[in-house]
């Protein structure tokens, strides 16, 4: 079995906390993105579904890390189950800025590998947002700058998350970074 974490990251770096008594709806005191790790590595949605290392992503440090649970799933069937379920679903063409974002592909992969759903915080944020009348206003400019801006990465580190999000390459890259190819628990 694998312990399984999310790590929350606070886009507003603490700004909604200040403005949440007079701008933000009840509730929203944190922009959170959100990322699950597992397996020794930090599942998330940015352009695509991508991996990378816990707290090294381009997102900064996470605000927060809670604990969710454990899972007996093997690391080979959630990249499965990633490439087969959640692939399809999460790309640059179905990113929505408030529908379809980071958040929803980690609440599918909590409910997968431990059957628990995010916290409240983040798992209403969405709804909370869309009470704004100026996020539904601004919503389709949001989409556009965030779907082709999000997590943007140097030439290099892109090359390699593009590897990473490409199904048919995961056996090789795991097996490239000394990491287990096939379904046997990672130490």
């Amino acid at each position: 079995k694998t312990d399984v974490y999310l790590y929350m990251y606070d886009l507003s770096k603490g700004l909604a906390g200040n403005l949440a008594p007079w701008l933000l709806p009840a509730g929203l005191t944190s922009i959170w993105h959100t990322g699950v790790v597992a397996f020794g590595r930090e599942y998330f949605f940015a352009k695509d579904a991508v991996w990378d290392l816990p707290g090294q992503t381009d997102f900064g440090r996470p605000t927060k890390k809670v604990f969710l649970g454990h899972s007996i799933w093997m690391q080979g069937e959630l990249h499965s189950y990633i490439c087969g379920s959640l692939k399809p679903i999460f790309h640059r063409g179905t990113y929505d800025a408030i529908g379809n974002n980071c958040n929803h592909f980690s609440d599918r992969l909590c409910l997968f590998l431990t059957g628990r759903r995010l916290p409240d915080e983040v798992l209403f944020q969405s709804d909370r947002l869309l009470q704004m009348a100026a996020v539904r206003a601004v919503r389709p400019l949001l989409n556009r700058l965030l779907r082709d801006h999000v997590a943007e990465r140097n030439d290099a580190v892109k090359a390699e998350s593009e590897d990473r999000g490409d199904c048919t390459k995961a056996a090789r890259a795991f097996e490239v970074m000394g990491q287990p190819a096939r379904d046997e628990e990672v130490p």
